[in-house]
């Protein structure tokens, strides 16, 4: 029986791994810094689980495998290569697994590649196909992992250090390309670079969607056959007839001037025609039923932090995965669409280098809302920059008398600001940090 340790465990992209080699009846062990939500879960369906990290505890493995997040220098990944136990990334197990499906696709992007999984994987099931997806996010109802077969395989392709650069795919998707993860990245040069060689990774006889509406043809060079998607009606494919629900977006599709269907989706926010076009272009490209698509599409019920509505007895609360200032000025344009008396955003930067990078962008992107609160930085990996701080970005908004806006220290003093707003309001707690707690504190009291 084939002993696997994976370092970094309780990690979104190393758990949906977990729980596919445990259900092919592989034993699973493993450690991470904190016990969370998939730790739990992981150890209900058998894995062996140790909180903190020790050298020791790789011993009896027959392989080890670490996350980008734990690095090759942590300590078990040194036991292992002092014991010869053959380790490997999380990136280069996800690739032995990927790479050897059928229909294996790809979703990349700077934003949007869960909700678009999400989309891609319903579809697919609606189809009557039998999809494996590894998801950077926590699906409403179906987790991280779906456990299908071999014949379609839908995967987060993170840009993050290059990751995404061990998949083969046959279906390469690019939801959009902006400046992110600028404590890897150099500039917007250095990004297209990557995504270049992923669209070059992309199996010959393979297809390159893109999003037309932002990203150009011309920069790719590659053996895949590039076809674009938007609103623009240059590009291949196109949504049309758009309308527009208190934030819900409906849409027909085009493939030039061929009429595909009609799309429902259930998700908030106009970044989801992107994402719902480009799911449609991928089934489209794969010969798949486009009413059954659409269908399929409108049946997915959205991630986990993304616009997710959460049930208290204070007010009107949204909690969002969004932390970089695009996604900020989508869910801004989203929440104004609402027609509540006042939008409120609680915000928790995450992390100091990008707040250092992007800060004037920062400063912007707020725009629209009616009071703004800033909650200290969450570090994730990083240790702090000199003068990169929430007040400091408080102070900056301030003075551009853009939003009204407020530094607030703590979540505990978030709950009781948070309680003052009714129910004509709508407060919306905002990061890709550990501010969902701020949501626990507000949805577990009586």
């Amino acid at each position: 029986m084939t002993i696997m340790h994976f370092i970094g465990i309780g990690g979104i992209g190393m758990s949906s791994l977990a729980q596919h080699f445990l259900r092919r009846g592989y034993t699973i062990k493993g450690s991470d810094c904190t016990r969370n939500q998939q730790v739990d879960m992981l150890i209900n369906m058998g894995a062996q689980i140790s909180i903190g990290h020790n050298g020791n505890k790789v011993d009896g493995a027959d392989m080890c495998i670490y996350s980008l997040a734990v690095g090759k220098d942590n300590v078990e990944v040194t036991r292992a290569h002092q014991l010869g136990i053959p380790t490997f990334s999380r990136e280069q197990l996800l690739a032995s697994v990927f790479n050897g499906c059928d229909n294996c696709i790809a979703v990349a992007g700077t934003h949007g590649k869960t909700s678009t999984c999400g989309l891609l994987s319903s579809a697919l099931e609606g189809c009557g196909k039998n999809p494996t997806a590894f998801i950077g996010g926590l699906l409403n109802d179906k987790g991280n992992y779906i456990d299908g077969g071999y014949e379609y395989c839908v995967v987060e392709a993170c840009e993050y250090k290059r990751a995404f650069l061990t998949l083969a795919p046959t279906v390469g998707i690019i939801l959009n390309i902006d400046l992110e993860h600028l404590d890897y990245y150099r500039e917007m040069q250095d990004i297209e670079s990557a995504f270049r060689q992923f669209a070059f990774n992309i199996v010959r006889g393979g297809c390159l969607i893109i999003n037309g509406d932002c990203i150009k043809k011309t920069i790719f060079d590659c053996d895949a056959q590039i076809v674009s998607f938007g609103i623009d009606r240059h590009c291949d494919y196109t949504a049309r007839n758009i309308t527009e629900l208190n934030g819900r977006y409906c849409f027909d599709c085009y493939c030039g001037e061929q009429y595909l269907c009609r799309v429902k989706p259930l998700l908030i926010g106009e970044h989801n025609i992107y994402n719902a076009l480009a799911t449609v272009v991928c089934c489209h490209r794969l010969g798949l039923d486009m009413n059954t698509t659409a269908n399929g599409i409108g049946s997915f019920t959205g991630t986990l932090r993304r616009w997710s509505v959460l049930e208290n007895r204070y007010t009107n609360i949204v909690e969002d995965y969004a932390h970089h200032p695009s996604e900020l000025r989508a869910i801004v344009k989203t929440a104004k669409l609402q027609g509540y008396a006042r939008t409120v955003l609680f915000f928790q930067p995450h992390t100091y280098s990008r707040l250092q990078k992007l800060f004037y962008d920062f400063v912007s992107c707020f725009i629209g809302v009616d009071k703004l609160y800033l909650l200290p930085i969450y570090p994730a990996r990083e240790r702090k920059i000199e003068g990169i701080t929430s007040q400091a970005l408080a102070n900056a908004i301030e003075s551009a008398g853009v939003v009204d806006v407020e530094y607030v220290d703590s979540f505990s003093n978030a709950v009781t600001i948070i309680k003052q707003y009714t129910q004509d309001d709508l407060v919306l707690l905002v990061g890709a940090g550990d501010i969902d707690n701020l949501g626990r504190l507000l949805t577990q009291e009586n």
